[in-house]
């Protein structure tokens, strides 16, 4: 809790939450008479919680955890949320958000994801590790010139690189360009084609196809173009 008051009776704030006969969040937040929306508990831990339906609209979350917490149908519009937190919850894709909020958490979910799970050759897998490269984001602040220096692959492996990044509207930019208007952080070789205009469909296929790779991981560990196993494996 980030409660500053020097006399806060943090004692008689847990009695009453206690006493409170609710399970609605907002409710128990007021009988321990603090401010959501202040950032009284900006740095809350809803780790393992179920969330679902809760309203918490425009409170201050921005440090908050949500590792493993239920949020679906929870109301989180105009709320000052961490994109990188909000994506360790179990269903964050079916809570209320701003777009601005999704659109980041959505591309924080893309820089994470593993490059190991990509449908990629053995060739490009070797490719990538030899450039020491784990997940989508280890891939900002690479071109293709600084990606060519492998010597275990070249040119075949980054356009296989390339294809296989197609689907989450991601593609590495050969120019350093700063006149583009997508969603990227203006990163100038690592390009995210979603903007927080784009419909919520748009989103939700990427999620989908995040999650395909990752079942064929599970499912289909011979073929050959698949999702490839880590090295500890």
């Amino acid at each position: 809790m980030n409660r500053d008051d020097i006399d806060f009776d943090w004692a008689a704030s847990a009695l009453s939450v206690e006493l409170c006969d609710s399970t609605d969040l907002s409710k128990l937040i007021d009988a321990a008479d603090l401010d959501p929306f202040a950032g009284d508990v900006s740095d809350i831990d809803f780790s393992n919680m179920d969330l679902r339906n809760q309203n918490m609209s425009g409170w201050d979350l921005k440090n908050a955890s949500f590792t493993n917490a239920r949020i679906a149908n929870a109301n989180l519009k105009k709320s000052k949320i961490n994109p990188e937190a909000i994506i360790d919850a179990d269903d964050w894709f079916q809570a209320e958000m701003d777009s601005d909020l999704r659109t980041n958490a959505i591309f924080a979910a893309v820089r994470r994801f593993p490059l190991n799970k990509l449908e990629i050759s053995i060739s490009t897998f070797n490719f990538i590790n030899d450039l020491k490269l784990r997940t989508i984001g280890d891939l900002m602040g690479l071109n293709e010139l600084e990606m060519s220096k492998s010597k275990v692959g070249g040119k075949k492996n980054i356009l296989e690189l390339k294809e296989a990044l197609g689907p989450f509207r991601v593609s590495l930019m050969e120019d350093k360009r700063d006149d583009r208007d997508s969603f990227g952080q203006h990163n100038p070789d690592l390009w995210f084609h979603i903007k927080s205009s784009d419909d919520v469909y748009m989103a939700e296929e990427i999620l989908q196809h995040m999650e395909k790779l990752r079942n064929l991981v599970q499912k289909k560990p011979l073929r050959r173009r698949r999702p490839i196993p880590t090295s500890d494996n």
